[in-house]
């Protein structure tokens, strides 16, 4: 006995997704997005100050094992290739009021980051950090200490 298979008739619905179901998804993505993008470059900005404030150490480090060696720190055109050499992305080393006996290295914003809140970036030769132009209240702690 060969029964014919059973044809359901009624409202068939085509696969798809409705114009009020892509606003929804477009509407979530665009609330993680607002969420998601300040956060994001906060910490790209955070990691270019800690690449700044390395080379800000290793300058000092070096400043310190040439005064070792020869009594003094260097001054004029000895440090301009070490300070080419350690260009951290995003800003310039530059040594301020360098004499034998003392010194600055500072870290000037460039680029995206001339906007950052901790300003440019500074080490003296006491070891003395701090920053020039910041918006922050406490340097140390939240520009250095991060």
């Amino acid at each position: 006995m060969l029964t014919k298979p059973i044809r359901i008739t009624g409202t068939s619905r085509r696969g798809g997704f409705t114009l009020i179901e892509l606003m929804l998804v477009l509407a979530i993505v665009a609330i993680l997005t607002a969420i998601a993008l300040p956060s994001y470059w906060r910490y790209v900005a955070r990691a270019h100050r800690a690449e700044a404030k390395t080379a800000l150490l290793q300058v000092a480090h070096w400043m310190e094992r040439a005064r070792t060696a020869n009594g003094v720190y260097p001054v004029g055109e000895s440090t301009d290739g070490m300070l080419v050499a350690l260009k951290p992305a995003h800003y310039q080393l530059t040594l301020r009021g360098s004499t034998v006996s003392s010194f600055t290295v500072v870290a000037q914003r460039t680029g995206p980051m001339r906007t950052d809140v901790c300003g440019d970036l500074t080490l003296t030769h006491a070891g003395e950090r701090g920053a020039e132009g910041y918006s922050v209240t406490h340097v140390a702690r939240e520009c250095w200490g991060r």
